[in-house]
């Protein structure tokens, strides 16, 4: 070590040590700056707990602030055990009375604001057929980011339930319809079905801002709650083809979508049966693959786009009930864009979204249908892969649950065969319920 270090630390130490205050006060002041650290670090936590908790605190009070506000507005309410007559609607086009909800910006220029009328339109839309508020009832409020003339706007996302007569429901969504397209700057309604109930879809310059359920007055359906365990959607191909095997499937405890090929022998039938008891429908769209035989339906790589487009129209014809189409093989389209883009605009133009089967490691179909704002998913597990036997299926179903509890959800496909449906079966009865199975919509991208 230098010599100069030892004579320096004594340089100092007889300078300073002087002037530096007793040690009492040295500790006093250690104790002082560490208290003011730990005051400003809980007030940073707070801040952050506050934050997280707003959305379950709008969502809990979302429903006895649409009763509170539309009943002060004036709103009509049907008498327990009685429905109200339907009434001539009033014109469309008169101005919605604001409720502000659940926003208190009602300000037409922005996209909040707009939302904001959204929400006064679906509320007032009962009031108009003489049907209580109350039947109007949240689901889940997710937060979502929008770019909007060159700034950034804050809305929420919201999906509700309507318990409605059901002589009603089609008078609410055309009057929800024309309050919303008339009153909402950019707003439109569309109408869809989904897991065998009708639903609305509210659209706002572009942006998806509500969806709701319309449920009979005495249905039990409710659609899953907001995520609070990790999700898990399971698909299941081959649907429509052994009507022994698809009774088997229907029958499962569990709420799996079903995936038709066109021109399944008993699709139609089967397809039926699935609505009928809650499940999801997709069209399993074929894709020409290499060295595979083209099967009836199959959209072809010689084919323009409009050739592709009415294709899937076709196919989709035979199968009005599907909510999604999910690609069935097709290495060699699902890696070109365009051909992508062909198939997802026309499953816009359908309402309906795509679930990417992962069809060779290049395919671009999930973000081709992002790209253009459509909801699309991606398969993260083939279940029974080289015909896997019971044991085999079972692994790759806990390796899916592990994969849900480690990212938050997943989804996994699978074949209609009996050792899937044998593994299915005893997956359902003996595994943890820390994982929620549930219909492939409520994966969120």
């Amino acid at each position: 070590m230098p010599e100069w270090f030892p004579v320096l630390r004594i340089s100092l130490k007889r300078h300073l040590a002087p002037h530096l205050p007793p040690r009492p006060l040295r500790v006093l002041a250690g104790a002082f700056w560490a208290s003011l650290l730990f005051w400003l670090l809980s007030l940073f936590v707070g801040a952050l707990w506050n934050g997280g908790e707003y959305l379950a605190q709008e969502a809990s009070s979302l429903g006895q602030t649409i009763v509170a506000t539309a009943e002060q507005a004036g709103g009509a309410s049907d008498t327990a055990g009685q429905v109200a007559a339907p009434r001539e609607p009033s014109d469309l086009r008169s101005p919605i009375q604001s409720l502000t909800l659940p926003y208190s910006d009602t300000s037409a220029g922005t996209l909040a604001g707009n939302v904001s009328r959204a929400d006064d339109a679906l509320v007032q839309a009962l009031r108009r057929l003489g049907l209580s508020t109350t039947r109007i009832e949240p689901l889940q409020l997710t937060a979502q980011r929008q770019h909007v003339q060159n700034r950034i706007e804050t809305v929420l996302f919201q999906r509700m339930q309507v318990r409605l007569p059901d002589a009603l429901m089609a008078a609410y969504a055309g009057t929800a319809e024309g309050l919303i397209v008339n009153n909402v700057l950019g707003g439109t309604l569309t109408t869809r079905t989904a897991c065998g109930r009708t639903v609305l879809d509210v659209t706002i310059d572009g942006v998806r801002t509500h969806e709701l359920f319309l449920l009979p007055s005495g249905d039990v359906f409710t659609p899953p709650p907001p995520a609070e365990r990790p999700l898990m959607a399971l698909v299941l191909t081959g649907f429509g083809v052994d009507p022994e095997l698809d009774k088997r499937a229907v029958a499962l405890d569990l709420p799996v979508a079903f995936a038709l090929l066109p021109g399944a022998p008993n699709g139609r039938s089967m397809a039926a049966v699935a609505v009928s008891t809650g499940h999801e429908l997709l069209l399993h769209q074929p894709l020409e693959q290499a060295g595979e035989p083209v099967t009836p339906g199959t959209i072809r790589q010689s084919m323009s786009d409009e050739e592709q487009k009415a294709t899937l129209r076709r196919n989709l014809e035979g199968l009005p009930e599907a909510s999604g189409v999910i690609n069935f093989r097709g290495t060699a389209l699902t890696s070109s864009r365009s051909a992508c883009l062909a198939l997802c605009e026309e499953a816009a133009a359908n309402g309906l979204f795509v679930l990417d089967s992962r069809a060779g490691v290049s395919s671009v179909l999930h973000s081709a249908a992002r790209g253009i704002g459509l909801e699309a998913w991606r398969v993260n597990f083939v279940l029974d892969e080289n015909n896997a036997t019971t044991r085999q299926v079972l692994d790759e179903l806990d390796e899916a649950e592990r994969h849900a509890r480690r990212l938050g959800q997943a989804i996994a496909v699978a074949q209609i065969r009996p050792e899937t449906l044998e593994a299915l079966e005893q997956w359902a009865t003996d595994r943890r319920d820390d994982v929620l199975v549930t219909p492939l919509r409520y994966i969120m991208e």
